[in-house]
C-alpha cells in the first residue's frame, strides 16, 4: 500500500493493478447485535448518482455504513469485546468502483482498524472472495444502492 500524503488516498495494488483508493473515516456503532461503522452518506450519494438512470437505482433502507458484523452469519466468539469501541472513529478506505449484482450496488472499503476489531472478537479476518489491495485481509463494502421493487 502506497500512501500519498496530503492527498487523502492510497493506491492498492493487486495482479498489477494500481486502484486509488479514496480515504475516509466513520464512527463506530454497537446494536444489540450488530457491528456497524456509520460512514459519510453523501459517498452513498455520489456513488448512486454515477449508475446510469435507466437502472433505477434506488437508495438503500440505512443511512451510508460498513457492516462490521451481522448476527445472522456470526457470533463473537469473545463477547467480553462487545462495545469495546463504541463512538471511536474508524479509517477506512473505499474504491472508487461501484459493484453491482443482481439487486444490490455496492463500493468496496478496507480497513485494518476493523479488521483489528474482528479479530478482537474472535472473527474470521481473511477473505477468501474477494481480492484486497496489499496490506488489507478483508473486503469489505458499502451498499450505495438497490433495485428492490421495481419490477412490481
Amino acid at each position: 500500500m502506497i500512501t500519498i500524503p496530503g492527498v487523502g488516498w492510497v493506491f492498492g495494488e493487486h495482479k498489477k493493478r494500481r486502484t486509488a483508493l479514496h480515504k475516509s473515516t466513520g464512527t463506530l456503532r454497537y446494536t444489540t447485535r450488530w457491528l456497524i461503522l456509520d460512514a459519510d452518506h453523501q459517498i452513498c450519494r455520489y456513488y448512486r448518482a454515477l449508475v446510469p438512470k435507466y437502472i433505477g437505482i434506488q437508495r438503500s433502507k440505512y443511512p451510508g455504513h460498513i457492516t462490521v458484523m451481522r448476527p445472522e452469519y456470526e457470533t463473537p466468539v469473545y463477547p467480553e469485546h462487545w462495545g469495546k469501541h463504541e463512538g471511536r472513529s474508524i479509517t477506512f478506505y473505499y474504491s472508487p468502483i461501484v459493484q453491482s449484482g443482481e439487486v444490490y450496488y455496492w463500493i468496496n472499503c478496507f480497513s485494518v482498524e476493523l479488521e483489528k476489531i474482528r479479530a478482537e472478537l474472535g472473527l474470521y479476518v481473511d477473505d477468501k472472495f474477494t481480492a484486497q489491495p496489499v496490506g488489507f485481509r478483508k473486503c469489505f463494502h458499502m451498499t450505495i444502492g438497490n433495485c428492490k421493487d421495481l419490477d412490481e
